[in-house]
Parts: C-alpha cells; sequence; structure tokens
C-alpha cells in the first residue's frame, strides 16, 4: 500500500494538469471570435482597396480614351498631307498605281518605316475604250518599272534577281498571247 499511494498522487497530480492544458469552450469561443474579427478586419481592408483599385482603373480608361482621341485626330492631320506623311514615315521608298477590275485607279505610297498608304480608289474615265486599253497598259508599264525599282534597292540580291526573272518570265508569256 505504500508504494501505490505515491503511484496514484503522482497519476492525480499529472491528471490535473493534463486537464488544466485542455481549453475550455469558452477559450475557444474567444479565440474563434478573434480569429473573426481579424478576417472581418481584413476583408473591409480587401474591399477598400478594391474599390480604389476600380477607380484607378476608371480614371486611367478615361485618359486612354481621351489620348487616343487625340491621337487619332493627330493621325488623321499626318495622313492627310502627303508632305507630312512622306516627314513623318522617313520618305517615300516608291509608288505603285495599280487599276482594279472596275477601272480605278489605286495609287499605293511605300515608306521608309514599313507604313503603306493608299488612297480611295478614283474613276478612271475614257471615251473612248481603246485610249482606256492604252493607259492601263501604260500604268501596268509604270507599275513594273516602279516596284521592279523598290525590288532592286530593297530586297536581298538574289531575291531580286529571282522576282526580276520571273518578271520577265510574266513579261514573255503575256507577248505570246
Amino acid at each position: 500500500m505504500k508504494r501505490t499511494f505515491p503511484l496514484l498522487a503522482l497519476l492525480a497530480l499529472s491528471a490535473a494538469n493534463s486537464i488544466a492544458a485542455l481549453p475550455t469552450l469558452s477559450g475557444l469561443a474567444d479565440a474563434i471570435e478573434e480569429l473573426r474579427g481579424g478576417i472581418q478586419s481584413r476583408l473591409a481592408e480587401t474591399s477598400n482597396r478594391l474599390a480604389e483599385a476600380t477607380a484607378e482603373i476608371a480614371g486611367l480608361r478615361a485618359r486612354l480614351d481621351t489620348s487616343d482621341s487625340f491621337r487619332d485626330s493627330v493621325v488623321v492631320v499626318i495622313e492627310g498631307d502627303q508632305g507630312l506623311r512622306e516627314r513623318f514615315h522617313g520618305g517615300r521608298l516608291g509608288q505603285y498605281v495599280l487599276t482594279n477590275e472596275s477601272g480605278r485607279i489605286i495609287r499605293v505610297d511605300l515608306y521608309a518605316d514599313g507604313n503603306v498608304w493608299t488612297n480611295n480608289a478614283a474613276a478612271l474615265r475614257f471615251a473612248d475604250p481603246e485610249a482606256r486599253a492604252k493607259e492601263l497598259a501604260r500604268l501596268a508599264e509604270e507599275r513594273e518599272r516602279i516596284q521592279a525599282a523598290w525590288e532592286a534597292a530593297n530586297l536581298p540580291p538574289d531575291l531580286a534577281a529571282l522576282r526580276a526573272a520571273q518578271r520577265e518570265r510574266d513579261r514573255q508569256n503575256s507577248s505570246e498571247d
């Protein structure tokens, strides 16, 4: 019995310490309430930041719309004047004059920065069909000459030579017809 009493006393002390270490329901409720309050404050802070970001984006979108309309106005002015267009794009490299099936003239300008400008197709009117055919043939020859000069100046030599050979073949095939 002498031995069992100290053992029982030791077990009672360890059980009391274990029970004291367990949280009570009210302690758990307090911890959960504290956590809930932290989450609510973070949610409110995040909502405020989101509202600020939304307002900032709306302001930026308004500024972008204003700058887009201003840029579009500047582009209209530059592209509307041939001199301004040539200075802005670094000079004109070449010009093609094309005609479509309906007999309309289309002018295509090539610029140093890679930009291409075309006019609205203007009507080509001839009272005499023979004069119209001659003018169309002249325009086609002029277009080919301009295209060949531009290709010789801007394409790699082997590619320019290939294009010249293709053009000569096309010319011979059309003369045989």
